[in-house]
């Protein structure tokens, strides 16, 4: 059941453009944002603002990258990246961090160990208190 029921709509799409399907973590971490106290409700749909595509990308510096809806080109719509290089184990704490550049979150000094931190993983893919209150000064009104 959903915390906060006064939310800000947004809709995703999942691309699966090899053999790895991250379907399930896809699920899970948009789910991570929708059960939790933040103000968004994210829902599977056609025209979506947020538009996920796995691929193997090769040995690159990253796993998992968001070109944000605060770009010029497409205001209104995230393109998130997911690269199959990546072990399974952390796959839907990246979708959820992927999702939070879409929310337009920055990553963070890891220092305070968010969602959202600049590097590195540790097991969780929930938003902590700090994220989701960078996502409510967003999306409140």
């Amino acid at each position: 059941e959903k915390i906060n029921t006064d939310s800000f709509d947004l809709t995703y799409n999942y691309y699966q453009k090899d053999s790895v399907n991250w379907s399930t973590d896809v699920t899970y971490g948009i789910n991570v944002w929708n059960f939790s106290r933040a103000w968004v409700d994210i829902t599977k749909t056609g025209g979506a603002h947020i538009e996920l595509t796995s691929d193997y990308w090769g040995t690159v510096d990253w796993w998992g990258t968001c070109d944000p809806p605060k770009w010029i080109f497409h205001p209104d719509q995230a393109f998130i990246k997911l690269n199959d290089e990546l072990f399974n184990s952390y796959r839907a704490e990246l979708v959820a961090h992927e999702v939070g550049h879409a929310l337009l979150l920055d990553d963070y000094d890891p220092a305070y160990c968010t969602l959202m931190r600049a590097t590195g993983f540790n097991g969780d893919p929930y938003p902590t208190d700090s994220d989701i209150e960078g996502v409510n000064v967003t999306y409140k009104d």
